[in-house]
């Protein structure tokens, strides 16, 4: 898990680049997306994921069970802003979409746990990963 103070670190890199560009900051949204490997411990699963945007890329990540890797983005004018990861594992390889501005227009901390059945997100009213959905593939 990122500590918040690396989380603050990374967000003033992000506010202090974007004011070198002379980009207006208070129009800027952005959205948290972390993932967390939540493939059975008992085995000891690394996951590996990669989250390509259009315009971006998180790079590569393996992921031991319980670790997780996060970035934060801006979301497209256009509402068009899409990120999806490429997920794998001993005996699996599935992709999901992590972000879509239609379904997920009330999150901006989305929170992803990844298991065999398919990805959960967070809810903010159960304080759990219990909003499921089945893998696109």
């Amino acid at each position: 898990m990122e500590s918040p103070a690396r989380l603050q670190t990374m967000l003033a890199m992000f506010i202090f680049l974007l004011l070198q560009s002379g980009r207006e900051v208070s129009s800027i949204t952005l959205t948290f997306l972390k993932i967390t490997n939540g493939l059975d411990h008992y085995n000891n699963l690394t996951l590996h994921c990669l989250c390509p945007a259009k315009n971006s890329d998180t790079g590569f990540r393996s992921l031991l069970p319980g670790q997780d890797f996060s970035f934060l983005f801006q979301p497209g004018d256009d509402g068009n802003t899409v990120w999806f990861c490429n997920f794998a594992w001993p005996g699996s390889r599935h992709y999901y979409d992590v972000y879509v501005p239609t379904r997920d227009v009330d999150c901006r901390q989305c929170l992803w746990m990844v298991s065999d059945p398919g990805p959960c997100r967070f809810d903010n009213v159960t304080q759990s990963y219990t909003i499921c959905y089945p893998w696109n593939n």
